[in-house]
């Protein structure tokens, strides 16, 4: 009976452990059912994108990515990425793969790529030049500096200043630095040159500018321009005012620069000249005796110098052919210096034009009497009056240069005397001042 009381209570024992399990077994299962159907979504991976990387440089896959779910929070979310696939110093386009696990073994997948590639080529830096700024003038070091690369669009641009002191007078380095997204580095250096210098440049040549109508202006010939520091000053011509279809006299400005800023200007005109039909005017006519004075003429010349300097170049540049345009002096010098060819009135004419734009005193003087009309000169150096000549022909005429009053009239009678010509040098004494007497020296 004992016996049989033990066996049974064993069996009960076992039973009731056998049924908790079951029912313990089955409380599990249920569990997981209701939870699988309570959680029928799995984990959301946002933010997830394709990436670029340059030259193997460590990528960042997590960066604006994140997890969430509808059930758990995040932090009960395992996110992996596997970027097994990527070769990092080739180029290519890989795949990389982000994974999201929850509690339950949900899980959810999204493929981004990532595109290698490898550059080895640094940026360029353009616009890097020496500075030289005045003492004490802020200076802007980037205005005229662009970065560019082969791949990166807009390249990182650092410059090192530091250096630097403006205020006071010397040589400085500045560094620019350009990095690419491939981390290529580029460098280069400029030299920042502080000086105190207020001295402009100084502009020389500048004259009045004489041009026929239609006729091309070259502001630029004869000009130079020097500094005390700067090598080459900028120059430019303000000629706005300038119109060229019109005749008449402009304002014009040379404007030079140098490094410092320090600014010379100077101002001439532009005479615009409509000519008759053989090209005369008189401002034209005036800027062909300067140019020929310009030729012939030193300020070491003494005034008896210069005139004979004159009629040397008259004697030597008009050929005589006997006939000239007498309607006025000034047309007949114009034709004289222009064509080179005239009578006594072109000599006469080209003589006066010299002499008075010289600056010595001269008169003309004309024949009385005689066959013909004689023009020719007088000319006073400072000491008396002297008859001025220049007429050259194959008839002979001597060089009469600063002749005495009593030598052209002996000459008048050996002329009419030796070759019938009367009244050579003939004329109106009661029109002009009293003739020197003694022989010219210069």
């Amino acid at each position: 009976m004992y016996a049989h009381s033990i066996a049974k209570n064993i069996w009960y024992q076992r039973y009731i452990s056998w049924l908790l399990t079951c029912i313990v077994e089955a409380t599990i299962l249920l569990t997981v059912i209701f939870l699988h159907w309570w959680n029928l979504e799995g984990p959301v991976i946002s933010g997830v994108t394709d990436l670029v990387t340059y030259n193997d440089c460590d990528v960042d896959y997590l960066e604006q990515v994140s997890v969430s779910h509808k059930r758990f929070r995040s932090d009960r979310i395992m996110l992996t990425v596997d970027d097994q696939a990527v070769i990092y110093d080739q180029d290519g386009n890989y795949p990389i793969i982000y994974t999201a696990r929850d509690i339950l073994h949900h899980k959810t997948t999204v493929t981004a790529h990532l595109t290698v590639i490898v550059d080895r080529e640094p940026p360029v830096i353009l616009g890097v030049t020496d500075i030289v700024s005045r003492l004490g003038d802020p200076i802007d070091f980037d205005s005229s500096i662009t970065v560019s690369d082969n791949l990166t669009v807009n390249p990182i641009l650092e410059i090192d200043t530091s250096n630097v002191d403006i205020s006071i007078e010397g040589e400085y380095t500045v560094i620019y630095t350009a990095v690419d997204e491939a981390n290529n580095i580029t460098k280069e250096i400029a030299t920042v040159s502080i000086i105190d210098d207020l001295q402009p440049p100084i502009i020389e040549g500048v004259k009045d500018i004489s041009v026929l109508l239609g006729e091309a202006i070259f502001y630029r010939d004869g000009i130079t321009v020097t500094d005390n520091r700067t090598v080459n000053p900028s120059l430019t011509i303000d000629s706005s005012k300038v119109n060229i279809k019109e005749p008449g006299a402009y304002d014009i400005v040379y404007i030079a620069v140098d490094e410092m800023g320090n600014a010379a200007r100077e101002y001439a005109k532009v005479i615009i000249l409509e000519s008759d039909k053989d090209g005369y005017s008189p401002l034209i006519l005036e800027q062909m005796i300067s140019d020929i004075l310009d030729t012939i003429l030193t300020e070491e010349m003494s005034i008896s110098e210069q005139a004979r300097a004159i009629y040397r170049w008259v004697t030597r540049h008009i050929y005589y052919t006997g006939w000239s345009d007498t309607s006025s002096w000034e047309k007949g010098a114009y034709r004289g210096i222009k064509y080179g060819y005239g009578d006594c009135f072109t000599y006469y004419s080209v003589s006066r034009a010299l002499l008075t734009a010289a600056g010595i005193d001269n008169l003309p003087i004309e024949r009385v009497g005689g066959y013909n009309e004689h023009y020719w000169n007088l000319v006073n150096c400072g000491s008396g009056w002297y008859h001025f000549d220049a007429t050259v022909s194959y008839s002979g005429y001597p060089k009469h240069f600063m002749m005495t009053d009593e030598f052209v009239k002996n000459y008048t009678i050996r002329m009419y005397r030796g070759m019938g010509r009367p009244n050579f040098y003939t004329y109106d004494e009661s029109l002009y001042p009293k003739m020197a007497t003694t022989l010219f020296q210069d």
